[in-house]
């Protein structure tokens, strides 16, 4: 994936992207904590 080319079509929508090494496992980890910040919740 070229991060050059495809971060300027997603700046209309705002947010953050973020590029990382983590396994899937450790993404969706990750995914999960973050999900819960976002509804104020506690992730598990």
């Amino acid at each position: 994936m070229n991060f050059d080319k495809v971060l300027p079509e997603l700046k209309p929508f705002g947010g953050k992207v973020l590029k990382t090494s983590l396994t899937n496992v450790e993404e969706e980890r990750l995914r999960k904590a973050l999900e819960g910040l976002n509804t104020g919740g506690v992730a598990t």
